[in-house]
């Protein structure tokens, strides 16, 4: 018997035991059209549909589902590299009632509408710089660091926490009531930093030589890592091209405006004991199921725990008396002091790129306001309807990027650029690219594989176990977020 039908028995398994585990037996009993499943969350079990259906409101039968005509194109937005221009178009039965999400398919379009006069900038796996690289990397950092204009490093990383750069953000908007610049746990959170780390390789870029090399990404899916990286352990690093140790830019940054700690000067910390950067299987498996999630909102609330693992094992202080975090990766008032940030968001924001690119290479793309809201209006946790901040996260204007009088750079400063909605066209709209989608080396196109499978289930919209292409020995996937722990996990 071969790896791929064994592996399909045991998902099938795994599928059958969710389906008869339940003590009343209602999911035996249920007659669905398509299919069935429990669900934990009303714990019972529900009919669902497959793509390009919508559940009626029986809840037993399936209703067709159609995209209607195509809407007018948007007014370009121009750039140096391409701009664009989107359309979209709604989801809906046949009476009327809206399915987003729901249809086969694209509901989004998007086409250049500018010359590109500018190179893009090429961001690669850490591990794959070349010793030119990395010598123009050490030394534009530091150089970066040494920058005190509007351009510098501390300017930008300022923005995300301490010392709370959007003070009009205190009041009414939850989680900001210090008034710091960033979202996390919200639907603005993989934008936002999206463009935060546009700002911080467009400020970089004047300090390197070459300026076609983007802010490398930290591949922790890979079991090379068993701990940091070494580019930021230690307090000096080899230089291969001065062929000498110099002082390391990436080890620790010092915080100038701040008062000082316990009478000494405040720099970043870090305390790793053991950590969850020895999760690279755990990391691996969560980042797959995200990626196979059928909307953004479940891709996003899916990999996030790969993400806040990463920031909460930087300073592990679970059970450790004395240990003082604040000034670590752990908070978001000092996350953005540490080069690690970088490194680490860089990975985060091309998992968004590839979660888009699988879809638009599967003519399956629906980036448009409908379809990204739909999933929060049916999340009880966002309160939708009274709060502004979730209703209107598509075109909120983020700031400080939209703030002409914080932001020098008229890349994120580009009109509508620093919205959700258009934040989505990287390429076209801050000129850069990654080198690879590759996970852990394993070839990300077998990813298009998991997702088909995803799309062509009779339980399309909700997760079910399965085993992914992407190679072996990863086992069944399914709730991966249920293995990480709230600290670090380790």
């Amino acid at each position: 018997m071969t790896f791929y039908k064994v592996n399909f028995i045991a998902a099938l398994m795994a599928s059958l035991f969710a389906l008869s585990s339940q003590k009343d037996g209602s999911c035996l009993a249920l007659k669905c059209a398509h299919g069935k499943i429990y669900d934990e969350f009303s714990g019972r079990c529900v009919c669902t549909c497959r793509r390009g259906y919508i559940l009626a409101l029986n809840g037993h039968s399936c209703v067709r589902v159609r995209f209607g005509e195509w809407s007018s194109w948007s007014s370009c937005i121009v750039s140096e590299w391409g701009g664009v221009q989107h359309r979209g178009r709604l989801c809906k039965t046949k009476l009327g009632r809206s399915a987003n999400n729901r249809c086969v398919g694209a509901g989004s379009q998007s086409r250049s509408c500018s010359k590109v006069t500018s190179d893009f900038r090429i961001r690669k796996n850490l591990l794959d710089l070349t010793d030119e690289e990395l010598h123009d990397f050490i030394q534009g950092f530091t150089k970066f660091k040494q920058d005190h204009s509007l351009f510098g490093y501390l300017s930008t990383a300022y923005w995300h926490g301490w010392p709370s750069k959007c003070p009009w953000y205190k009041h009414g908007i939850k989680g900001h009531k210090n008034g710091h610049c960033s979202w996390h746990h919200h639907p603005m959170f993989l934008p936002w930093h999206r463009l935060i780390m546009v700002q911080l390789e467009l400020g970089l870029s004047r300090h390197m030589k070459n300026k076609t090399l983007g802010i490398p990404y930290w591949d922790w899916t890979d079991p090379i890592y068993k701990g940091l990286p070494d580019l930021v352990k230690n307090p000096t690093i080899y230089d291969p091209i001065l062929k000498k140790y110099v002082p390391n830019p990436f080890y620790r940054t010092y915080i100038p405006s701040h008062a000082p700690v316990n009478n000494k000067t405040l720099y970043n910390y870090r305390l790793v004991v053991k950590a969850g950067y020895t999760k690279n299987h755990l990391m691996l498996t969560n980042v797959i199921e995200a990626l196979n999630m059928p909307n953004y909102k479940k891709f996003d609330f899916t990999s996030v725990h790969s993400h806040d693992d990463i920031h909460n094992c930087v300073c592990d202080a679970f059970n450790k008396i004395g240990v003082n975090c604040t000034y670590s990766m752990v908070t978001t008032d000092f996350a953005a002091f540490d080069a690690l940030f970088f490194l680490h968001h860089s990975q985060m924001d091309r998992l968004f790129a590839l979660f888009a690119h699988l879809r638009e290479l599967l003519g399956q793309q629906d980036w448009t306001k409908a379809s990204f809201l739909q999933a929060y209006k049916n999340a009880p946790e966002f309160d939708f309807f009274n709060r502004s901040d979730v209703s209107g996260s598509w075109d909120w204007p983020m700031s400080p990027f939209c703030n002409a009088s914080m932001n020098p750079s008229y890349v994120t400063l580009n009109k509508d650029s620093w919205t959700v909605g258009n934040s989505y066209y990287y390429q076209e709209l801050f000129g850069y690219k990654y080198d690879t989608f590759d996970l852990a080396r394993r070839d990300w196109k077998l990813l298009l594989k998991d997702l088909k499978c995803s799309f062509n289930s009779n339980n399309f919209g909700h997760p079910s176990p399965f085993i992914s292409k992407l190679g072996e020995g990863l086992g069944i996937i399914y709730k991966t977020k249920e293995k990480f722990t709230f600290s670090c996990t380790t």
